[in-house]
C-alpha cells in the first residue's frame, strides 16, 4: 500500500516539474516575441557557436572510439608473436680442432619420432567485447 502512495507522490512530483518546465518555455517564447530580431540573434548565436563546437567535438570522440574498436578488432584477428631473444653462442678460437672420435659405439641409430597428431582447426570465429554491439 505504501507503494501505491509511494508512486503516486512521485508522480506527482514529476506532474509538477513538468509544468514547470512548461511555463518557463512560454514565458521564454512570450519574451522572445517580444524582443527585436537584432536582440534574439545577439542571444542565440553564442548558443549556436557553442552547439556548434560539441558537435564538432563529439564527431572527432565518435571517429577516436571507432579508430580503437577498429584496432583492437585488427589485433584479436592477427596471430601473436612473441619476440625471441638473441642466442649468445660461444665463440671458438681459430686454431680449434675437435677431438677425433675413440671407441664408441658403433652401432648407434637414431630413434624414430612420430609426429604429433595435428589438432582439428576451429573455423568458428572468436567473438570480442566489441561484437555484441554489432548489429
Amino acid at each position: 500500500m505504501t507503494d501505491i502512495l509511494s508512486l503516486k507522490q512521485s508522480i506527482d512530483n514529476l506532474n509538477n516539474s513538468i509544468n514547470s518546465l512548461i511555463k518557463v518555455f512560454k514565458d521564454t517564447g512570450e519574451e522572445l516575441e517580444k524582443s527585436e530580431p537584432k536582440e534574439i540573434d545577439e542571444k542565440v548565436t553564442p548558443i549556436m557557436q557553442k552547439i556548434g563546437m560539441l558537435e564538432e567535438q563529439n564527431e572527432k570522440i565518435a571517429r577516436g572510439i571507432v579508430a580503437v574498436a577498429d584496432m583492437l578488432k585488427e589485433r584479436e584477428r592477427r596471430p601473436v608473436y612473441r619476440q625471441q631473444q638473441p642466442v649468445m653462442r660461444p665463440t671458438m678460437p681459430q686454431n680449434f680442432q675437435p677431438a677425433q672420435p675413440t671407441g664408441g659405439p658403433q652401432n648407434f641409430q637414431m630413434p624414430t619420432v612420430k609426429p604429433l597428431p595435428k589438432e582439428p582447426e576451429n573455423k568458428e570465429e572468436k567473438k570480442g567485447f566489441l561484437d555484441m554491439f554489432k548489429k
